[in-house]
C-alpha cells in the first residue's frame, strides 16, 4: 500500500479541536491590540495636555532686535529690549500636585494668549495678558498688599502690587487692560528700569 494511501483524513473532531485551540490565540491578538491602541491614545493626549503646549511656544519663541513688537492680544503689542526673548504664554488649566500641571491648549489653535518675556540674562520672567475683566476682579487679581497707582509716560496707567521677587500690574491702555506678572529668583528691585521701560513699550493700536 502507498503512503499516500495510508494517510488518514482530518475527521470533524479533529477540525472542531484546532478551532479550540485557535481561540484563545485569536483573543489574546484581539486584547494586546486593544491595550496598544489605549496606551498610544492615552500617551497621546497626555502628550498634548502636559508638553505639547510648552512644545509649541518654546518652538515660536524669538529673540527681539531692541525694534520687534510682541503680539499681547486684542491690538495691544509690546517692544522688548534687545536680548530679549519672547513666546507665546501657556498657562495651567489644572495644577495637581504631585501630577505635572495640565497645559491649555488654546496656544495650539493660534489663540491670542499673551506673551511670555525672558530677560537676556534669563534670570526674571515676564507674562502679559489682555484682562477681560471688570474692575472688582481686577483688584483681586492683583492679590494682597498695598496697590501703588502711578502714570506712566506714555499716558498709561498702571496699578501694582510688589513684592521682593514679584510684580503684579494692570496697565490701563484706553479701554483696554493689560495684565503683567514679573518674576524672579533674585531681588526684583534690580530689574525696575528694565520693567519700566518694558511697560512703557505697551501700545494699543
Amino acid at each position: 500500500m502507498s503512503r499516500k494511501a495510508a494517510q488518514v483524513p482530518f475527521t470533524e473532531d479533529d477540525l472542531v479541536s484546532g478551532e479550540l485551540r485557535g481561540a484563545p490565540r485569536t483573543r489574546r491578538w484581539l486584547t494586546v491590540t486593544v491595550v496598544t491602541v489605549s496606551l498610544v491614545v492615552v500617551g497621546a493626549v497626555a502628550y498634548l495636555a502636559v508638553f505639547a503646549p510648552d512644545h509649541y511656544a518654546q518652538f515660536h519663541a524669538e529673540r527681539a532686535a531692541g525694534s520687534t513688537q510682541a503680539v499681547v492680544g486684542d491690538g495691544v503689542t509690546v517692544t522688548p529690549g534687545e536680548g530679549w526673548v519672547s513666546q507665546p504664554r501657556v498657562t495651567d488649566l489644572l495644577n495637581w500636585s504631585p501630577l505635572p500641571p495640565l497645559r491649555d491648549w488654546a496656544v495650539l489653535t493660534g489663540a491670542e494668549t499673551g506673551v511670555q518675556l525672558r530677560s537676556p540674562d534669563h534670570e526674571l520672567t515676564v507674562e502679559l495678558s489682555i484682562d477681560h475683566g471688570e474692575g472688582p476682579r481686577a483688584a483681586l487679581w492683583l492679590g494682597d498688599g498695598t496697590v501703588r497707582t502711578e502714570t506712566l509716560a506714555s499716558g498709561a496707567q498702571l496699578q501694582h502690587v510688589d513684592g521682593e521677587h514679584e510684580m503684579r500690574a494692570i496697565v490701563t491702555l484706553g479701554a483696554r487692560e493689560v495684565r503683567v506678572t514679573a518674576h524672579t529668583e533674585g531681588d526684583l528691585a534690580a530689574y525696575r528700569p528694565a520693567l519700566s521701560a518694558l511697560l512703557e513699550s505697551l501700545n494699543a493700536s
